[in-house]
């Protein structure tokens, strides 16, 4: 606990979602939704220890990047009161 904290990684993310809801008819929906998700990380540690040496990190400052689509689409049909 007396150790300094070290900065060790950078991790970044933003985030989009958007839903749409199209009645197709009184009890039918078809729900659809996108997500977009961009991130990036970054190793900042200089060296790294394997059973107890320590020897220069061949990720240091390395930086990875990525762009991650997802989506959904659902059909909801609601009978007396309850939604399926």
């Amino acid at each position: 606990e007396t150790l300094a904290r070290i900065t060790d990684g950078a991790f970044k993310k933003t985030g989009l979602f958007t839903e749409y809801e199209y009645k197709i008819n009184a009890k039918q929906q078809l729900i659809s939704g996108l997500r977009l998700d961009r991130w990036q990380a970054t190793d900042k540690r200089q060296n790294i220890s394997v059973m107890m040496k320590t020897m220069p990190n061949p990720t240091a400052s390395f930086t990875r990047k990525d762009t991650l689509w997802s989506g959904f689409a659902r059909l909801q049909q609601q009978n007396n009161n309850n939604s399926y």
